[in-house]
């Protein structure tokens, strides 16, 4: 069985879940609550179950026998209400309670279907299409799910169609339209369930950011001003770093809160010598493994001063010291009985390994091999990553992104505060990209990006050029490295450039990503990743994977990017959600020899 057949497979396993669901829940308080006064509601049921079971190789005609049978129950039963007291025993009754008929065929038939995924090998192909298959069920029933799943959408943004974002703005679309009749005062539309607010305003914020979906202006702003609001607010040391480590993961949104700086000085007035974050647990302040690892992490993305990173770095030190054996990293917890109690645990030791790769530190090779090896080996019989803790499927997004980004992790560049000065050449450099990219004028017919490109040598400015200097279309990197540079040796040389590298040429062309590495260039800073969403990120992957370090400019200076680049912008957007494709080359899509 192959992997590509994982993904109907588990569309299908999610439908069922989806069915049972509808017939329990939604089928079940009609018929309780709303049968007796509107019975021509019924047919509407069924034909949506019908619709549902379409999408099933379920027998269908033995459900709809089934279903009848289980409609005629539900009416005909009078359930006894039980008073308030006897709530444990109501509990109780629902957990032993049998399973009905049309109940028990959709649970046989997962089974089946179960049994078909764990025969399939577990592997990172195999999660992933395991995830296509979950988006593909969201975008038929987005109501269905946790937020999380736009985390798996940012994830798969090159695999999946630009439909699935019509599809959620829809979604949106309803959910604002009942807020507004419920008449709540918040801009904020959604629910979440208690303690996964914050989780579920960064996966919304991350997929908007990501797929440039406009209309919802004032709620992200709001989105933003509950985000700095309780970060000022909070005063639990854990908490704290755990959401500001989710909202590290959204860029755009790290940079727009206030009060981030507040908290990586409190973060670093709490480091002990040692290297680690404690806790409090029976009033002794323990070594806390995954708290040091949070605090570790954030300090090595956000930080904007070298001297905050150097505390991550001894954060990472520490964490290398105390792997465990089997190549994991332990959580500590309270158990019931107010004891410590320590496990082997999946979200510490992807977050520890992230840490070590972003550290730069040497000799790691043997630590990440057995602590990757570790994390592969806790994939589930299906074939994805689950705890209780966190909503599907955003465990399993988190390792898929880890192992995907891993190469960026290692190979990344960091300008700092310290660094934004005239004396500074790659600061200067950024600089005079963004000025040289002016000089572009688009090829006639079509919005061409404004690009600026140089390449620092022995700490020189060498070439300067723009895209389209010597003939309308060439990019800037192709003229620096094959018309201007043509008689220079690039190893070792530094290249700024305004966009980000392209993978994908028509077949007669070789991508500039590519040129990049052939020519041995080291380092690469790019101004701004290329706007679509199907294309965007592939130039760091590539170049990050065959040993180019990537860094990227300053926040203030991409914004500038932006602004002179709107035009072009708009219009790449524009044809990533009219669903326009071309026949170029994608180096990105083809496996090395």
């Amino acid at each position: 069985m192959s992997y590509e057949e994982s993904i109907e497979i588990y569309k299908e396993f999610l439908i069922c879940d989806y069915l049972n669901s509808y017939i329990l829940n939604n089928l079940s308080l009609y018929l309780k609550y709303e049968y007796e006064n509107n019975q021509e509601k019924l047919d509407e049921y069924k034909s949506s179950i019908s619709e549902i079971l379409d999408y099933t190789s379920l027998e269908k005609k033995e459900i709809n026998n089934l279903l009848v049978d289980f409609i005629d129950q539900k009416i005909k039963t009078q359930e006894v209400e039980l008073r308030y007291e006897d709530v444990k025993k109501k509990i109780r009754k629902l957990r032993n309670r049998s399973h009905y008929q049309i109940e028990e065929a959709i649970l046989d038939h997962q089974r089946n279907l179960r049994e078909k995924l764990e025969k399939i090998p577990n592997t990172l192909e195999k999660a992933e299409n395991l995830l296509l298959g979950l988006i593909s069920v969201f975008q038929k029933y987005p109501f269905f799910f946790y937020d999380q799943v736009y985390d798996a959408i940012v994830l798969l943004k090159d695999k999946i169609p630009s439909s699935i974002i019509k599809t959620i703005k829809n979604h949106w679309e309803d959910e604002l339209l009942y807020h507004i009749r419920s008449s709540r005062p918040s801009n904020i539309f959604w629910n979440s369930e208690l303690y996964h607010e914050i989780d579920d305003m960064i996966s919304r914020y991350r997929i908007k950011d990501q797929f440039k979906i406009e209309d919802f202006d004032l709620v992200f702003k709001e989105v933003e001003l509950e985000i700095e609001e309780f970060l000022l607010e909070i005063r639990n040391e854990s908490v704290g770093s755990f959401d500001l480590w989710l909202i590290s993961r959204s860029l755009e949104l790290s940079n727009k809160i206030r009060g981030i700086s507040t908290i990586l000085k409190r973060i670093k007035s709490q480091q002990y010598k040692e290297g680690f974050w404690g806790s409090w647990i029976v009033g002794i302040e323990n070594p806390d493994i995954r708290l040091t690892a949070l605090n570790s992490l954030i300090l090595l993305k956000l930080s904007p001063y070298k001297e905050l990173r150097k505390l991550g770095i001894i954060g990472a030190k520490y964490l290398r010291k105390n792997q465990n054996s089997n190549g994991s990293w332990t959580f500590q917890f309270y158990n019931k009985d107010r004891e410590i109690k320590r496990r082997d645990d999946i979200l510490t030791t992807i977050i520890c390994l992230e840490v070590l790769r972003r550290s730069g530190l040497e000799k790691l090779e043997d630590v990440l091999e057995k602590g990757e090896q570790w994390i592969e080996s806790q994939q589930n019989q299906i074939g994805l990553w689950s705890n209780s803790s966190f909503h599907p499927p955003f465990l399993s997004v988190l390792i898929l992104e880890y192992f995907k980004n891993k190469n960026e992790f290692s190979n990344q560049l960091h300008i700092y505060q310290d660094d934004l000065t005239p004396e500074n050449i790659i600061f200067l450099g950024m600089k005079k990209a963004v000025e040289i990219s002016k000089n572009c004028v688009s090829e006639e017919n079509k919005i061409s990006p404004k690009v600026g490109a140089l390449i620092i040598k022995n700490g020189e400015i060498v070439i300067e050029t723009f895209r389209g200097e010597t003939s309308p279309g060439d990019h800037a990197e192709y003229i620096a490295l094959e018309k201007k540079g043509k008689d220079l040796n690039f190893k070792e040389s530094i290249l700024i450039t305004t966009l980000e590298p392209c993978t994908k040429r028509s077949s007669d062309k070789i991508p500039c990503a590519r040129r990049i590495v052939e020519a041995g260039i080291k380092e690469v800073w790019i101004g701004m990743h290329d706007p679509n969403p199907h294309i965007t990120g592939k130039g760091v992957v590539y170049l990050t994977k065959n040993g180019v370090s990537v860094g990227f400019f300053p926040p203030s200076i991409i914004e500038e990017i932006k602004t002179i680049n709107k035009e072009f912008w708009d219009s790449k957007i524009a044809n990533y959600y009219e669903n326009k494709t071309d026949n170029h080359f994608d180096i990105m899509a083809v496996k090395k020899d």
